[in-house]
């Protein structure tokens, strides 16, 4: 009974060894898959940084090509233009030196007419001054275009010179954006790899968790049979009680028979030796039943103990195991959430892009100012754009200020016209752009904001709107 006893004792010592060694792995694979979180998440902020870089490196090199694209264009012009004016200076040089030809010999004819019919005579003379002054007034000039034309030929080599530098200045500058962007592409692609290699320990980690948690539900089944056990010891404990208590009742009733020998002890000595022989191998089983009880009785002190410590350890145990489901259950809800933020973020993106283009044209047009037919009708556009938005009722100007404090002291529906339409920003409080374009994407992909096709299209339609949330 001992060694039954002690192989109890031993079997759930290394139950309690077995479960300790479970937790210290369950807390070492927690403090891996925080880790590993941590890392995500340094990861993710790598990768939106990357990102962001990237896209600033590609605003700047299509804004450098649009840079090379109107100096390429203002080169050729001017090109263009020194060719026409030089081609007319050069037929009006031609015509001139013919007139002037021309008039050169027509008074060369005159002066010779003039000295052989008169030589002597001081009119001729005088007309011979008078033609040679003409003349010499007629070479001035003639001297004096071709100055104007060398200095004109020279102004314009220089200016296409300096055009021709200023368009290969920006053709290097948007090289050297290209290979930077090239490079944040190349940064963001690593950085996506090494987020890869991050879940994939997550998902190891996870497993050994699992695994861990398995090992525990063994340990818990093996608790399930100690108790069986246990409870075998406890049906042998009655069997013995019984026992007892029939060997007290005999006692008793021993102690009867041995009052009946007193008394009949004149007339039957044998009688009485016999039952006083009886009497003591009594009592020594009755020695031997109470020793055997009374371990009995440590034995099952000894595994209440057990027991009691075991169920509380299983009982911490389930709470950690809650714990953890309730902590995966939130980082399932963290990721639920974070997907519809970036859905979210992937629409509002899609607008603007889809809106960049019409914005781009205007803002172009704007300070082109060498096109003046062009600069004044994008003038006139937003002139009449504001005016709609200024005389509509969605559009709340001091709402507009307080909820947009960068644009300064600019004329808040001015502002909004002309950028806070292509930038999704919200008129007021009861009008939500992106939620217009998102519920009518016609809208989105004609290149029209929201507010503007709404006043003059949507409105009559019966198109809803919705407010700011």
């Amino acid at each position: 009974m001992r060694h039954t006893l002690e192989n109890r004792n031993s079997g759930a010592d290394t139950l309690k060894a077995m479960l300790r060694n479970l937790i210290s792995l369950h807390e070492k694979l927690q403090a891996v898959i925080a880790a590993t979180d941590g890392e995500l998440r340094d990861s993710h902020r790598s990768q939106a940084k990357l990102q962001a870089q990237n896209e600033d490196l590609t605003l700047q090199s299509k804004a450098l090509q649009n840079r090379i694209n109107a100096l390429e264009k203002t080169v050729t012009q001017v090109r263009e233009k020194a060719s026409t004016n030089l081609l007319g200076e050069q037929n009006r040089r031609h015509i001139l030196e013919e007139k002037n030809q021309q008039r050169i010999d027509i008074l060369t004819k005159e002066r010779d007419a003039a000295l052989e019919s008169t030589k002597e005579s001081d009119a001729a003379i005088k007309a011979r001054k008078d033609l040679e002054t003409r003349v010499a007034t007629l070479t001035k000039e003639h001297a004096a275009s071709l100055k104007a034309r060398k200095k004109f030929d020279a102004e314009a080599r220089a200016r296409i010179g300096a055009l021709t530098r200023a368009r290969d200045n920006a053709m290097a500058e948007r090289d050297n954006v290209t290979a930077q962007r090239d490079n944040a592409t190349t940064e963001r692609d690593n950085a996506i790899a090494q987020r890869d290699s991050v879940t994939t320990e997550r998902d190891n980690a996870i497993e050994q968790r699992d695994n861990i948690t398995a090992e525990r539900d063994n340990a818990i089944e093996q608790r399930d049979n100690i108790t069986a056990e246990r409870d075998k010891l406890k049906e042998r404990n009655d069997a013995l009680s019984v026992t007892l208590d029939t060997a007290q009742q005999d006692m008793r009733t021993l102690a009867d028979a041995r009052d009946q020998a007193d008394t009949a002890a004149a007339t039957s000595a044998a009688r009485a030796d016999t039952l006083e022989n009886d009497l003591s191998a009594c009592q020594t089983d009755i020695a031997l039943l109470g020793e055997e009880i009374g371990l009995l009785h440590g034995e099952i002190s000894t595994q209440k103990a057990g027991n009691a410590a075991l169920k509380e350890e299983i009982d911490r145990l389930n709470a950690v195991r809650q714990a953890e489901v309730a902590e995966l259950g939130t980082l399932l809800d963290q990721k639920d959430q974070v997907a519809g933020g970036l859905a979210a973020t992937q629409a509002r993106q899609a607008v603007l892009d889809a809106l960049k283009g019409p914005h781009e044209r205007q803002r172009r047009a704007l300070q082109n100012r060498l096109s003046v037919r062009t600069y004044k009708q994008a003038r006139d556009r937003l002139t009449a754009e504001t005016q709609l938005v200024k005389n509509s009722d969605l559009f709340d100007t001091q709402w507009y200020k307080t909820t947009y404090p960068d644009i300064g002291d600019q004329d808040p529906a001015q502002h909004f016209a002309q950028n806070g339409l292509y930038e999704l920003r919200n008129p007021s409080a009861a009008f939500d752009s992106l939620k217009y374009h998102l519920a009518n994407p016609d809208v989105t992909e004609s290149g029209i904001p929201a507010l503007l096709h709404y006043l003059r299209h949507g409105k009559d339609d019966g198109r809803p709107i919705h407010p700011v949330d």
